[in-house]
């Protein structure tokens, strides 16, 4: 029988914590490990270390704290850490932030929006999303407006901070209609998305606003339910396990190991709940498009609603959605079934009959065309040790 081992869990993100502890146990079962995971304040770190003669740690620890990384870096007891640091000084799991900032600015410019803005503050981590978020909208076919504010901040929770709300009330009155917002963090999307309403500005028509991290308290409770990034962080807590299994093991070196993890899914909600294509024929043909995502439409039903010569419409979609029509389709459908692989445990035979596929067999041949793997694998890639859903 296999040795217990004690593994101290100091992380400091509340609503993140039930994920992590999943995917670190995930990890634990899949190895054959027997694991018992002691959760403790990550501000009184040191001392349950020593208490409890941990054998390892999963950590948050701000960067700025150079003397406790140093002690640490001392110790016998291998502690990964999963706090945003781009030079990490202990081995580090964490999200890949400038692919979050990508994946934002790409999701906004494919509703449409010609003018971004970027809320960051004055963090490593936000300016990496930043970097990402400009990098994206500089990519793309038609070449957007960017506005970027930072505020002069290190705290990102600064919703009730009466100076925060200020500056970005005054910003929010310079912005043009049809402007669409990231944030760095949910947070700072919330208390924009207050500013904005305290501005008369209407979410999501004069202003669509996207966060990051999926924190469903802070975006089911926004004025207006706020769209999120989320972090995977199931992903990163399997990541973390894995990574302190090798260092337990001397299997790793203990000196500047990053592990980037890709973000999660992007979780849309009220706030970014709008198109703002500017040509009327694509923008009725997109919520054409849209309405039917689930069973897809072919181009002469679609053309028989929007009577204009399919060649025109091809190269104003090209212009402004960066597809054919005929692209915008299955792009719009795949990423409907990908919802309810992603969402729901329905079996595939379900999913191929409420999306009016002839048979699962056909269902599972276009999918893999699109994804280039078959449904049931890409639903078990969700999951951060393999666990199986129903199929």
């Amino acid at each position: 029988m296999a040795k217990t081992e004690k593994i101290l869990v100091a992380f400091w993100l509340s609503e993140a914590l039930r994920d992590v502890l999943g995917g670190i146990t995930a990890y634990a079962k899949q190895q054959g490990r027997s694991w018992q995971l002691l959760c403790v304040d990550a501000n009184d770190l040191e001392p349950n270390l020593a208490h409890h003669r941990a054998d390892g740690a999963i950590v948050t620890i701000h960067a700025r704290r150079t003397e406790l990384i140093r002690r640490l870096q001392h110790l016998r007891t291998p502690v990964v850490n999963m706090l945003h640091d781009l030079h990490p000084r202990l081995p580090s799991v964490l999200s890949d932030d400038r692919a979050i900032g990508r994946v934002g600015a790409e999701y906004l410019l494919a509703r449409g929006f010609r003018h971004l803005a970027f809320l960051g503050v004055n963090t490593p981590w936000s300016q990496m999303r930043q970097a990402g978020f400009v990098e994206a909208a500089n990519a793309a076919h038609v070449a957007p407006v960017l506005d970027v504010k930072s505020l002069a901040v290190t705290d990102f929770q600064f919703v009730s901070k009466v100076g925060g709300m200020a500056t970005l009330r005054r910003w929010v009155r310079s912005l043009p209609p049809q402007t669409a917002l990231m944030a760095a963090s949910d947070f700072a999307g919330r208390t924009m998305v207050e500013a904005a309403i305290a501005e008369g500005v209407r979410v999501p028509q004069d202003l669509a606003v996207l966060g990051v991290d999926n924190f469903h308290m802070i975006c089911e409770l926004s004025p207006v339910p706020l769209s999120s990034v989320a972090q995977d962080f199931g992903q990163m807590g399997f990541e973390a396990a894995a990574l302190l299994h090798r260092l337990m093991n001397k299997e790793a070196k203990a000196k500047r190991i990053r592990i980037l993890v890709p973000p999660g899914r992007l979780q849309v909600r009220s706030s970014t709940d709008v198109l703002a294509f500017e040509d009327s024929s694509v923008l009725a043909a997109i919520r054409i498009i849209h309405d039917h995502a689930a069973v897809g439409i072919s181009m002469k039903q679609l053309m028989r609603q929007v009577p204009l010569s399919r060649r025109w419409l091809d190269e104003r979609f090209r212009k402004l959605v960066g597809r054919t029509v005929s692209e915008e389709i299955r792009h719009c459908r795949l990423k409907h079934v990908q919802d309810l692989l992603e969402q729901t445990d329905m079996p595939l035979r379900q999913i191929a009959a409420r999306c009016q596929f002839s048979c699962t067999e056909n269902f599972i041949r276009w999918f893999r065309a699109g994804m280039g793997l078959p449904p049931h694998a890409y639903r078990m890639s969700l999951q951060p040790a393999g666990g199986r859903r129903k199929l």
